[in-house]
């Protein structure tokens, strides 16, 4: 059996060592009082291994089971769907005591990197193993007993240990920034989204001068919109109708003529589509051919001098909400009867279009950027532990 990892810093030769995980620390420690005031880590702080919000709350007013003060260097392991990994490596230094939910395992290491550690519970063969043991349906949970039996492999060099903590830490310091930069731009496009609908923000023409006034006109008067068709579900899989959108589908319905076990009818060239049901006013342009299923709303321009890529920004903005009788769903009735309010220069909405079309592009750079990150740090996890 292999006691060295695929992937390792050269000055590093010794054959690592197997360990229960309760034998190189203490699982739930024994907690000193609650302080008056703390902060307090529930199940929904942590996400992605970052404390994403910090509760202050006084002990009287603490719910029951925030019980665990967490000492500098612990590990909040999530014992709570931990598929989720949903873990801290607590490290702050803020003039309050944090106190921890039951809904984790505070696992304070003796004699090792408590960062090394901390890593090692991300990999795969570490949490298929918790999963085993794990009891319960709907939120599958460990309990501290189970998770201090499971077996792990570690470095018996305390250097190698840090080696490896601090590589993996300046990996996920990239993630994190990546992340925020990802959030700047996307809380950016949003308030330059509305100063320009709000006409704050104005494009000028090629020669510096001003655009004519806008327009505002109800959206049935400048398109034609349809509901989509229903599809015969017994002659489709549920997959299947899940992405009847995409042409891949379209095309396969036509080549085997199987769009004639339903009502569902071909659009070609751009349009827009507009959800009707379910995160109801998702505005999308398209311009491959399709087959639209029930829940989304078709729309196409009547004229050439309407930008379809400017109407996806703005029935994006509008945030557009109908609810009958009870049941949230948008009609093409409905829809025909929003206001729009446009450039009455196709120039000018282009100019618009293209401007929120290079900050997308950006953000969809970012995110492919960050999901290499993340899959980078995924294939370390497999190959920088045993």
């Amino acid at each position: 059996m292999r006691k060295v990892p695929k992937l390792r810093f050269k000055e590093f030769t010794n054959e690592w060592e197997e360990k229960k995980l309760g034998e190189i620390g203490v699982i739930n420690p024994k907690s000193k009082t609650l302080p008056e005031n703390f902060i307090y880590i529930d199940l929904e702080s942590v996400i992605g291994g970052q404390l994403k919000e910090k509760k202050i709350i006084e002990k009287k007013e603490a719910p029951s089971r925030a019980k665990r003060v967490v000492e500098k260097n612990d590990i909040l392991y999530q014992t709570v769907r931990p598929y989720q990994q949903n873990n801290l490596y607590f490290s702050f230094n803020d003039e309050l005591d944090y106190v921890a939910s039951t809904g984790y395992a505070q696992i304070r290491i003796f004699y090792n990197n408590s960062g090394y550690v901390y890593y090692l519970i991300h990999t795969k063969k570490f949490l298929d193993k918790v999963l085993e043991r794990c009891t319960g349906t709907s939120y599958p949970a460990i309990n501290s007993e189970d998770l201090a039996r499971i077996s792990i492999k570690i470095s018996k060099n305390i250097s190698e240990q840090e080696k490896i903590a601090n590589f993996l830490s300046s990996v996920d310091k990239k993630i994190s920034l990546t992340e925020e930069k990802l959030e700047l731009f996307k809380e950016y496009k949003k308030g330059v989204m509305q100063k320009i609908f709000s006409q704050e923000l104005r494009f000028k023409d090629n020669e510096g001068n001003d655009y004519p006034e806008w327009e505002e006109k109800r959206l049935g008067e400048i398109s034609q919109i349809s509901a989509g068709g229903d599809i015969n579900k017994e002659n489709f899989s549920e997959k299947q109708t899940e992405n009847f959108i995409y042409p891949i589908y379209a095309n396969a319905l036509e080549k085997k003529g199987l769009y004639g076990y339903s009502n569902i009818y071909k659009i070609s060239g751009e349009s827009i589509t507009v959800t009707a049901r379910g995160n109801i006013g998702v505005a999308n342009y398209r311009k491959e051919n399709y087959f639209p299923i029930v829940r989304l709303l078709v729309i196409k321009m009547n004229e050439v001098k309407y930008s379809l890529k400017y109407f996806t920004y703005y029935i994006n903005i509008i945030k557009i909400i109908k609810e009958v009788t009870g049941v949230p769903q948008l009609t093409a009735p409905q829809l025909k009867e929003y206001k729009v309010l446009f450039p009455s220069s196709l120039e000018e909405q282009e100019k618009i279009a293209d401007f929120l079309s290079s900050i997308d592009s950006k953000i969809e750079n970012i995110e492919k950027e960050l999901e290499s990150l993340k899959e980078f740090k995924k294939g370390l996890l497999q190959q920088m532990f045993v």
